[in-house]
């Protein structure tokens, strides 16, 4: 019963970490991309 219930939690809670890492990374790289191009 209680496997049941913590499949989705754990699925939910990977999902939202790999949202979190994806937007991060996007960010990171947009922020050099605009600091390299503002540089020169």
């Amino acid at each position: 019963m209680q496997s049941n219930r913590t499949c989705p939690l754990v699925e939910q809670y990977l999902g939202y970490l790999t949202v979190i890492k994806g937007r991060s990374e996007n960010t990171i790289k947009e922020y050099l991309h605009i600091s390299a191009t503002s540089g020169h």
